[in-house]
Order: structure tokens, then sequence, then C-alpha cells
């Protein structure tokens, strides 16, 4: 992961909001000296303006790594009444594991005062961090430099392990800590600001050993096409989360075989990855030609622009001949001569095409697939739900899996690690084109 960009401060008319960047490494990041930081890590809390924070229940991401958000939240006009210099307004935060030992690193920013902030407006300032299950404490400054007061607020918490964890090792190789960088895509409503960016992908590898008898190729293969009648925030989220699925899928360390990675927008008829080694992909470079994408196209998540209905549609064997280049193309597992068994893994969200659009199936004649899963982000809106990916893949007798929540695909992952192994163990393996 690259360092992250330089601390950004965001004014909306109804809240200004401060996000911490990644604190680690570059001198840009580091708080003045002046700021009494580890004298105050010594002191008790204190409280010389106005604040309000709040510690939110951890939660598990897609990726599998447990995020925790700190929000600290001030009001404009308390602030200017007790004459703080909002000029000079720093934000620090600092975690320490249960014996007490501060992490090398923090969450800081500065505040920057738009020129239209009113006396009415809120200030929230948010620090995000993945962490590993364990018990720790957190230290929250606000600072302000002109006048060298401030607020120091503590608290122990901890994250809890997943309950009845089907892979409970999967984490042991991941930071302790790992500091978020600042947030790229906000989704701000009235007096709702988020504060964490589901493109964030974290630091370190998942440990997913995978040993079978008999060489496979995983193939996964993401879908991205952007689903018709879905807001842009619940799209934009939607497709974060797909590439978290498929991230975390990637890291399945196959001992005998290899991993590959596809990414395909059938809709928009552009296919970003073809058979990638999964463990060389260059998941932020991904996330930038999307958005790339996006921006030429000038797509409206919320509806298909003019220029893709004025296109042509995808021919309806599209996605077939697209599976197909994948799974039957030239291998690049180095088993030398040996029969590979074939994995294929589609991961999307519900995914409605035009009405009056057809599609024509897999053909599994053609293919290569010895167990085929469909993984799909069952997040739908208003209780709509219409998916043609089922009808793309049925005649390969897809495992179905929907799931809403992180903790549910852990619960699949486990699944599909455990199934390739135990069908690895047969000695007959279908041939393949290498």
């Amino acid at each position: 992961m690259k360092a992250a960009a330089a601390r950004c401060a965001l004014c909306a008319s109804l809240a200004a909001i401060i996000f911490c960047p990644r604190g680690l490494a570059s001198a840009d990041h580091d708080p003045p000296p002046e700021i009494p930081i580890q004298q105050w890590l010594q002191d008790p809390d204190r409280r010389d303006f106005d604040w309000k924070v709040t510690i939110e229940p951890p939660r598990l991401t897609f990726q599998q790594r447990h995020l925790q958000e700190i929000e600290s939240t001030f009001s404009v006009g308390k602030l200017l009444k007790a004459g703080v210099s909002l000029s000079d307004l720093y934000f620090v935060v600092k975690f320490a594991d249960g014996a007490g030992n501060w992490f090398p690193g923090q969450c800081y920013s500065r505040f920057k005062p738009a020129p239209d902030l009113r006396t009415g407006d809120q200030i929230h300032s948010f620090a995000s961090v993945y962490l590993r299950p364990g018990k720790y404490r957190v230290a929250v400054m606000a600072y302000d430099g002109l006048h060298r007061r401030g607020n120091l607020w503590t608290k122990r918490f901890e994250v809890p392990a997943v309950k009845d964890d089907p892979l409970p090792d999967m984490d042991r190789d991941l930071p302790q800590i790992d500091f978020l960088p600042d947030v790229q895509h906000l989704d701000i409503q009235a007096n709702e600001p988020t504060s964490s960016d589901p493109w964030a992908f974290g630091n370190g590898t998942l440990r997913l050993p995978l040993d079978t008898e008999t060489p496979v190729q995983l193939d996964v293969v993401a879908d991205i096409t952007p689903s018709l009648g879905k807001p842009t925030r619940v799209y934009h989220w939607n497709a974060a989360f797909v590439m978290q699925i498929s991230e975390a899928l990637s890291q399945i360390d196959l001992k005998n075989g290899c991993v590959r990675f596809s990414a395909i927008s059938l809709l928009g008829q552009k296919t970003y990855l073809h058979g990638e080694d999964a463990h060389k992909v260059d998941w932020d470079n991904l996330r930038r030609a999307l958005e790339q994408r996006e921006r030429d196209n000038q797509v409206n998540r919320a509806i298909v622009d003019v220029s893709t209905l004025a296109a042509p549609k995808p021919a309806p064997d599209r996605y077939a001949r697209f599976l197909d280049q994948v799974l039957a193309g030239t291998s690049t597992c180095d088993v030398g001569q040996q029969p590979l068994r074939h994995v294929l893994v589609v991961v999307s969200d519900a995914l409605p095409f035009f009405t009056d659009m057809e599609t024509a199936a897999v053909q599994p004649q053609s293919l290569p697939v010895a167990e085929c899963y469909h993984l799909e982000l069952d997040r739908t809106v208003g209780g709509v739900r219409s998916d043609q990916m089922e009808g793309l893949l049925k005649s390969l007798h897809p495992t179905q899996v929907r799931f809403k929540h992180a903790t549910e695909f852990r619960v699949a992952l486990a699944h599909i690690i455990s199934d390739i192994k135990k069908a690895g163990r047969s000695a007959a393996a279908p041939s393949a084109t290498h």
C-alpha cells in the first residue's frame, strides 16, 4: 500500500468533516512538536472546551479486517464562544495494546476552516484503523495550538474475535494495527457524515493455506457491472464490496496449483483483468482504472447514461465467451504436465440487465470446470431483486451463495476452501489444455 495522500478537510453546508489519514512514516503527517502528546498520554483526561467522542462498535469488513472508527464532534458556535482558534485546531488519535504500550504512529489532522463556515455548523473528526482481535486503549486529543489548551479522552475497548470462527488463524499474519488513509469517496447526507472508505485495502496477507493432492487452477472472476436502478452511493459501495470479497478470495494460498483473477463489466463491455496471477494484482491500480472508466463515460450510477444506452448491447454470448477465454486459455500454473482441476468462483452484485436484452447461458462442454461457485452480494434496494447472472451460469450448476454480511462471507470462504481440498484428494482430475 502506498502512503496516504496529504491530510484533507471537507466543509459541507451542514458539517465540517475532518478525516485522519495514515499517520506512519511520512513527516508530512507528523503532528507539530508543540502538541504535548507524550506528556498528555501520562496525564488524566481533560476537557478545556465542549466536545463529544464516540467509539463505534468494531465491525468486520468483507476484506476480513476488523474496522475500528472513532468520531469526535464539535459545535462551531461553542468552540468560538470558548475562544478556540479554529485555524490552530489539531486532532490526534493514538492507540495502545492491552498492556498499555502505545503503537508507533497516530491518526493526525489539522482543521482548515472554510470561508462559509457558520456558527451553527458542526465539526466531525474521524479516525479509522484496522485492528486484530484483542484489547486496546485509545487516546483522542483536540488541541488549540494558539492558546495551548485542549481535550484528552481515553478509553479501553476490545475487538472481539469472530464467534465460532471457521477460519480462526486467518488474520495471524496481519499487522496488529493498520492506520487507514484519508477517505477518497464520501457518502455524506444531511447529519450523516460517513467516515469509512470501502476501497481502503489493508496491509498484510490473510493466512488461507490450501493443499490438494491434485493440482488446482482457481479462477476468481469479479463482475462489476453497474446494476440498473440502484442509487449512486449503493452502487459505489456494492462495487467496492465485490472487490473486497475478490481480494480476500485471491489470497487463498494454493500449495499445488495457482489462483488467478479476472475482472469484467459486462454491460460496459470492458475487461479490466484477464487471468492475472491473483497474488500480484495491484488493487489500488484496479480501483483507479474503474474510477477513470466512470469519469470517461460520465456514468451516473443511479441509471445508465445516454452514451451507454446508445452503445451496442453486449452480444448474448459475451459472458460465456469471456469465461471460455479465461478458463480454456493457456494456463499460468507451474505444475508441469500434470492435469489441472479447474475451479471457478464468480463474484457479483445482483445483476439486472435491460428487460429486452437476450443473454446466452454458459455452455459447459466448452469449459473445463470441475466446480463452480457463484458468490452474490445480496444487498437489494427497496426489496426488489432481479438477477440474470443466475441464468448465465445455471448450466455449470454452481453452488449459489448469497450473503449480506462479512461474517456470512467468512463462512462461505471456509466452505469453499474445504470443498476444494476434499475434491482435490481425488486421484482422477479432468484434463485441461495448457
